[in-house]
């Protein structure tokens, strides 16, 4: 009897089965509840079948209307038979005009910034001051020239004294001559190269240290001793411009002193254009104002001032401009 029952399933399956039918009844109340959403969201949006329709036919006049200006619409150009490789043709086109109005403005820009900076000069100011520029050049050129010739004649010179070091006792005499013009209060000197880098007696200072007035007697020292070494045994003289400009009193009565000294033995020329320092000069001896020499002669463009002094110190041979420019400046061709 048991054989003609019919065969059941087992548990597992049957587990199974029910698992499938649950997830179908899940997804069915899915569906169901979307529909119902859908169904809610329509009677909000169309109210009723009136409104739906009245939706519908609206709509249908507005594709109509899209219809109609699509008819309107002139044809693809000739050689185009794809509207997007057009369309795709187009947009690379306008990106290309938008790349070059870019360009184009900055262009615009750089020519504004051009034209702001032209100078407001006519073309004959610009010219006049071409003019004067290469006179100025002109005579830069001539002077640098004359520099190398002079640097030419003092390699010459060293030359002929031998092999032995021209600037031999230069910080010595310097030194010497910077006692006497401070006092005793400075009365040694270290040269970098031939500056001095730092003078000591009472103190040790380095030369940037120093006051302007002490800077002063330290850069009369520095040529008196160049003037002693280069020209020892020969002729020549010593021209000074203005040296006495930050000295005080003091200062400058030793230095008077200290330049009447070397001019009992070289020609000393000082140019200056205070009228006190040319006094002072004359107070204490062996100065006299020079006569017969052309203001300026010296002096670079600007300068020949009025009021300017030519003081001649001299004990030894004292040479008048004109001596001097044949005997020392004519064989150099350095011009007056």
């Amino acid at each position: 009897a048991l054989e003609a029952l019919p065969e059941t399933r087992g548990l597992q399956v049957l587990e199974q089965e029910r698992g499938r039918l649950l997830a179908q009844q899940a997804d069915l109340k899915a569906a169901v509840r979307n529909e119902q959403e859908k169904v809610e969201r329509w009677a909000k949006e169309y109210i009723a079948v009136d409104a739906l329709m009245q939706r519908i036919i609206g709509l249908k006049g507005d594709l109509k209307a899209t219809r109609e200006e699509l008819g309107k619409l002139p044809a693809l150009p000739e050689g185009w038979k794809d509207v997007t490789a057009y369309l795709n043709r187009l947009d690379e086109a306008e990106n290309t005009q938008t790349g070059r109005r870019d360009l184009l403005q900055e262009a615009r820009e750089a020519q504004a910034r051009l034209e702001g900076g032209t100078p407001e000069r006519t073309a004959e100011e610009l010219q006049a001051e071409l003019e004067v520029n290469e006179r100025a050049f002109a005579r830069a050129v001539e002077r640098g020239q004359a520099l190398l010739r002079i640097r030419d004649r003092l390699q010459h010179l060293v030359a002929e004294r031998g092999d032995g070091d021209p600037l031999a006792g230069l910080a010595e005499g310097i030194a010497t001559h910077l006692g006497v013009l401070t006092g005793r209060r400075y009365t040694a000197v270290e040269l970098d190269g031939t500056a001095p880098a730092s003078v000591g007696g009472e103190r040790a200072l380095p030369a940037d240290r120093l006051s302007r007035g002490t800077l002063g007697s330290l850069a009369l020292a520095t040529r008196l001793a160049l003037a002693e070494l280069y020209l020892k045994d020969d002729d020549g003289f010593l021209l000074l411009d203005d040296p006495f400009t930050d000295m005080d009193p003091a200062r400058r009565t030793a230095a008077a002193g200290a330049l009447a000294a070397f001019a009992q033995e070289r020609q000393v020329l000082l140019l200056t254009c205070h009228p006190g320092h040319a006094r002072e000069l004359v107070e204490a001896g062996g100065v006299a104002l020079a006569e017969g020499w052309p203001p300026g002669r010296f002096w670079t463009r600007g300068s020949g001032l009025s009021g300017c002094e030519h003081a001649q110190l001299h004990a030894g041979p004292a040479r008048t401009y004109e001596q001097l420019v044949e005997h020392f400046l004519a064989p150099l061709q350095v011009g007056g």
